[in-house]
């Protein structure tokens, strides 16, 4: 079994003999020499909330957050003597949800260029072994770069100074051994003779001529393959289309058939309601959904068009949550296996005033306990409600609050959990023509700040997600007239959580779009948004050069059919690429583009 070690002193030496196996730690010129002292392992601390916790933290670590912990003593499940210099540890990040890195110090040294661990928030628990020494006082430092993030440190042993031995006397030199004699030389073998010449071989024949090669999209630099998930038929097309990706690193997708022979509803609008329709639920088994996927009618019937999304739940398998009609209102479906194959029965968390009352746009996440947590709007009374569920599949649930009715507001909420663990909802206020963002205060939504407005054109669909610097950041798109001569989409990057602060709305595509509709916005590994839209029925995406999107590339043609309507959504892939869900609304169709490119990192965008 190897481990690696980070060294007490210069080097790390291993020591055998009769009394078995031990570790010496060898110091430079003028130091001491510690001996190592096996012990059964201990936990010095676990700062996860709950039974979890070992030690007086059960909070995780912040950003930039420095954690003084002592060793020698009785601390955590450890007992450690003040005799110790330095320990051996495994230090363990659980299921982090940042990415960045973690420095392990003695608690009287300088902070170190090197880290303990490095944290992804795309890999699942990390752990890593090694050796830190101990301070004047007994003591170690953990740096933490990026938060919120829990960790976990076993003791497996400590070191104790010891006295070196006296040196031996030099052993007696050995006798010189006999010189061999020289070999016999051999004798030189006779030359072969020369072999006949070959005939010349017949010319072969041309090769066929190559196909052609696929035309790149813009810049000849970036490729987009799609595949068609799920085909359809004009008068019946699929609507409300939402995209996760699994814990198989495989997209999942959630997408609405409404009462067949409905025409497809622009989102920017009201749909009338539906009494039949079903929710449907994809689950590819390739990175590019281009196999077979499976796909599972949920049973949840009686549904208005434009009321589905799709998150993984805290067991892995998919939550879908939507709007339906006929009494029932808003209802998530929590499935029991990742292929959602047999679902639960859906749970309705909000039954609506009267049959024919819609529930525009929900959203959902999962929140630090574990359990869902749905925003939505409420058209009977004009308002942005949040449900939390009481447990990990939405069975039970808490009674929704009403974030805001301070006119006809909540139409797209789009709902995220900010780094402190509470969530953040962008939404629409149709009455005002603006786009908003609100913070809760608890965990579950029950208490929040009071809603900000962060631009008062005429605009809407806003897409939230958590920067790198753990601010939120919102898309959507702009109609700067009424009679909507062109359209646009726009970015805000938020300069605290709660967006007490935030830039002036970036315009990020040309307003050449005679209907922009309908943005979603995800964050990369490095920081940087992308932006996905519709426009004059194409399906475009806009990749920022940095955080804030200060800067950015021109738009990238992902479908350019002219048919591409209805809905689209975008997310990371396990590769750090971009994948996209959108409905073709002539042919009907639920397609999937996958961005890859042949000469980039996952994270660039061009060179």
């Amino acid at each position: 079994m190897r481990s690696r070690w980070a060294a007490v002193g210069a080097a790390v030496a291993v020591a055998c003999g009769a009394g078995g196996v031990g570790w010496v730690a060898h110091a430079t010129s003028g130091a001491s020499i510690s001996s190592f002292v096996n012990i059964t392992p201990c936990r010095l601390f676990d700062t996860r909330a709950g039974g979890d916790t070992v030690g007086d933290r059960s909070t995780p670590l912040g950003t930039g957050e420095t954690f003084d912990r002592q060793v020698w003593g009785t601390n955590g499940a450890c007992t450690i003597p003040s005799t110790a210099t330095g320990i051996s540890y495994n230090l363990t990040v659980p299921d982090p949800m940042v990415t960045g890195f973690v420095k392990l110090y003695p608690g009287d040294a300088a902070v170190p260029n090197a880290s303990a661990i490095n944290t992804s928030a795309l890999f699942g628990t990390k752990a890593n072994g090694g050796i830190v020494g101990l301070s004047a006082t007994g003591s170690i430092k953990l740096f933490n770069q990026v938060g919120p993030l829990n960790a976990i440190l076993d003791i497996t042993g400590y070191f104790v100074g010891v006295t070196p031995g006296t040196a031996g006397a030099p052993g007696l030199n050995g006798t010189n051994g006999v010189d061999g004699i020289d070999g016999v030389n051999g004798t030189n073998g006779t030359n072969g003779t020369n072999g006949t010449n070959g005939t010349n071989g017949l010319n072969g024949t041309n090769g066929l001529n190559g196909i052609n090669g696929v035309t790149g999209a813009q810049y000849g630099r970036d490729i987009t393959a799609v595949s068609t998930v799920v085909p359809g038929a004009p008068g019946t097309a699929s609507m409300d289309v939402s995209i996760t990706i699994g814990v198989d690193g495989y997209p999942v997708l959630s997408y609405l058939v409404p009462l067949p022979g409905a025409d497809p509803v622009p989102p920017d609008l009201v749909p009338a309601p539906s009494t039949t329709g079903e929710v449907f639920i994809v689950k590819c088994t390739d990175p590019t959904c281009t196999s077979t996927p499976t796909t599972t009618a949920t049973g949840a019937a009686g549904l208005l068009g434009f009321g589905t999304a799709i998150t993984i739940g805290a067991h892995g398998n998919p939550l879908v949550a939507f709007s339906s009609g006929t009494g029932l209102g808003l209802g998530v479906v929590n499935c029991v296996t990742q292929t959602c194959v047999a679902p639960d029965p859906a749970s309705y968390l909000n039954p609506p005033v009267g049959d024919l009352t819609e529930y525009q746009r929900p959203s959902i996440v999962v929140g630090p306990d574990a359990n869902p947590i749905v925003s939505f709007f409420d058209s009977a009374l004009g308002a942005l409600k949040v449900v939390h569920c009481a447990d990990v599949d939405c069975a039970t649930f808490d009674a929704p609050d009403t974030v805001d009715s301070s006119a006809v507001v909540g139409a797209w909420s789009s709902i995220t959990i900010g780094e402190n663990g509470t969530p953040v909802i962008s939404y629409y206020d149709l009455d005002n023509s603006a786009v908003k963002v609100v913070k809760c205060i608890d965990t579950a939504c029950h208490s929040w700040r009071t809603p900000v407005t962060l631009d008062s054109a005429v605009v809407g669909s806003p897409s939230i997600a958590i920067g790198i610097d753990a601010n939120p950041v919102i898309s959507y798109t702009v109609i700067p007239d009424p009679l909507r001569p062109f359209t646009a989409v726009k970015l805000v990057h938020c300069t605290d959580q709660a967006c007490l602060g935030h830039s002036v709305p970036i315009t990020l595509n040309p307003a050449t779009g005679t209907d922009t509709i309908n943005s979603s916005l995800a964050v990369s590994a490095d920081g940087n948004p992308y932006v996905s839209y519709i426009t004059n029925g194409e399906l475009q995406v806009i990749r920022c050069t940095n955080s804030t999107c200060v800067t950015a590339k021109a738009p990238l043609i992902a479908d350019s059919s002219g048919t591409v309507g209805g809905s689209q959504a975008i997310v990371i892939g396990a590769d750090a690429n971009p994948v996209l869900a959108y409905i073709d609304d002539l042919a009907g169709d639920v397609n999937v583009a996958k961005l890859t490119h042949s000469s980039w990192t996952p994270y660039g965008w061009g060179r």
